[in-house]
């Protein structure tokens, strides 16, 4: 009986191992359109930065 005890511990740890790495997934990509337009606003940014500089400042 304790060993079944034990053995259901585990599993559960398991299973709650397993569900907390799928909402990790899930919650980065559902952030998919924010990375998205972070990646776009820090390209922008760094194209006019060597604009800028390629103008004279």
């Amino acid at each position: 009986m304790a060993k079944d005890m034990i053995e259901a511990r585990r599993d559960a740890e398991a299973a709650r191992e397993r569900v907390a790495e799928t909402v990790e997934a899930l919650v980065y990509k559902l952030n998919a359109p924010k990375r998205l337009k972070e990646r776009v606003a820090t390209k922008v940014r760094t194209a006019k930065e060597q604009a800028s500089a390629r103008m004279g400042g």
